[in-house]
C-alpha cells in the first residue's frame, strides 16, 4: 500500500487461490451476457447472484481486509495483472461486515502492471509494419534563383520567385535580407544524422 507519506506490505494467499476466487466473481457478474436463447435464465441469474454475494466479500477481505481501517474515503488505484484484471473492483463490498460496494466510498483507477505493459509493447512491436519506420526528413531549401544547387534552367526560371510566395512569407524574406535568407547547412548535416539512424 502507497500513500503520499508512507508505503507498506502485505503478504496475501498464493496467487492460485486468489485467481480461482478472481474468476469466480468474473462469472457471476457475466452470467447475464452468456444466456441469450437459453432456457431457465431466471434460476441462472438467482444462482450467479448468490454466487457473487459469496464469493465477492471474501474476495474483497482477502485483497483489502488487512488495510480495511486504512482506507478511509481514499481514492483507490489499483495495479493488477492476469485474473484479476477482470475483477469488478468497484462492485467489491467494503471489507469487514458492510454490503456496500467500494464505489460508494472510493474513486477507483485501474491501471495495468509493468508486466502487462510490456507484453502489449512486444506485440505491438512485433505487429508493427516497416511502413510505419519510414519519415520524411525535409532540410537546406532553396530560397533564391541564385542557389548553387540549382542547375536545371527550368529550376532557375522558377525557384523562389516573388510571383509564387505568399505576401506574408515575401515580406518575412525581405525583412531578412534583400536577396532572401541564407541557407540553412546545418539543418541539412542534421537531416543526414536522422537518415542514418534507420
Amino acid at each position: 500500500m502507497v500513500t503520499p507519506d508512507s508505503f507498506q506490505y502485505f503478504q496475501l494467499p498464493d496467487r492460485k487461490t486468489i485467481e480461482e476466487l478472481s474468476t469466480e466473481v468474473y462469472k457471476s457478474v457475466t452470467t447475464r451476457q452468456q444466456l441469450d436463447g437459453q432456457s431457465d435464465i431466471q434460476s441462472q441469474i438467482d444462482e450467479s447472484d448468490n454466487l457473487f454475494l459469496q464469493k465477492a466479500p471474501q474476495l474483497s477481505q482477502l485483497l483489502f481486509g488487512q488495510i480495511a481501517t486504512q482506507l478511509g474515503s481514499k481514492r483507490l488505484l489499483l495495479i493488477t495483472e492476469g485474473n484479476m484484471q477482470f475483477v469488478p473492483f468497484s462492485a467489491l463490498p467494503v471489507p469487514g461486515a458492510s454490503n456496500a460496494p467500494l464505489i460508494s466510498d472510493h474513486e477507483m483507477v485501474q491501471l495495468p502492471s509493468i508486466a502487462t505493459l510490456r507484453a502489449i509493447r512486444a506485440t505491438e512491436n512485433k505487429n508493427r509494419d516497416a511502413a510505419d519506420k519510414i519519415a520524411a526528413v525535409i532540410a537546406d531549401p532553396v530560397f533564391t534563383r541564385n542557389d548553387t544547387r540549382v542547375h536545371n534552367s527550368l529550376l532557375v526560371a522558377s525557384a523562389a520567385t516573388n510571383e509564387n510566395r505568399p505576401e506574408s512569407t515575401q515580406r518575412a524574406i525581405e525583412s531578412l535580407r534583400n536577396d532572401g535568407p541564407g541557407r540553412l547547412t546545418h539543418s541539412s548535416e542534421e537531416a543526414d544524422a536522422i537518415a542514418r539512424l534507420r
